[in-house]
């Protein structure tokens, strides 16, 4: 008796040689030869034979990769697998299909989210909430807080009133930073490979170094002055 098996996992990931050639030869052991389908940024599919095809790709940043498909027959279709690692705007996320006995889906579902579970970056979080539609709506919510604030609030001292100016469009360029360019910085799908590794490390280096440290600072001026605000 065969079972099926299908997950959709839609927190953002880092695929890289290590993870893709593990996932690869996991695939061919305990089902069968992989086929290794890509979709890029110039409107190209590319298949490569083999993992170390896929590894020698030099992914142009004209001809990225925005998706990687790893699909796995046995002979005489008794065994399946698909992993379908999407970067589009329509579809992102990892999508797990398996097909075959219980104890064999049972085991590649085990192992293969160990292995995705290492390509699950720092930022993960951030990208879950990084969209548009999320985006607007925090940034209403932070309107009715600013005026529920400013009406129930009673503000004479120069400095609280300080506090409201300085806070304020701080807080609203922050959300627009993250609205128009947090898309780039926290991508939901990362692909290094070749030219990729670089540009993901190029910009692990702008979160850490310039994202992170900036967040870091104005929090350090902006909370004396919320509580300020507060108990003032």
């Amino acid at each position: 008796m065969n079972v099926h098996y299908s997950k959709k996992l839609s927190h953002a990931f880092v695929a890289n040689s290590d993870n893709l050639e593990k996932l690869v030869k996991l695939l061919q052991n305990r089902v069968g030869e992989v086929n290794i389908s890509t979709d890029c940024a110039d409107g190209f599919s590319r298949d490569f034979n083999t993992i170390e095809d896929l590894i020698d790709y030099e992914n142009p940043y004209s001809k990225e990769i925005r998706r990687i498909d790893l699909s796995a027959r046995s002979d005489g279709y008794k065994k399946s697998a698909d992993i379908d690692f999407a970067g589009g705007i329509s579809q992102r996320g990892i999508l797990i299909r398996f097909k075959g006995g219980e104890e064999v889906v049972l085991g590649l579902r085990d192992k293969t989210q160990d292995i995705i579970a290492g390509m699950r970056p720092w930022y993960s979080w951030i990208s879950r909430i990084n969209s548009d539609y999320t985006m607007g709506i925090i940034v209403w919510l932070l309107y009715l807080t600013v005026r529920l604030a400013r009406s129930w609030l009673s503000i004479s001292d120069y400095e609280v009133e300080l506090g409201y100016v300085i806070m304020i469009p701080l807080l609203f360029i922050i959300l627009l930073i993250a609205l128009f360019f947090g898309k780039r910085l926290f991508p939901p799908a990362a692909f290094a490979i070749g030219q990729g590794n670089g540009r993901y490390k190029l910009k692990e280096q702008i979160r850490w170094c310039v994202v992170v440290a900036f967040l870091v600072s104005v929090a350090a001026g902006v909370l004396p002055l919320i509580w300020q605000v507060i108990t003032g």
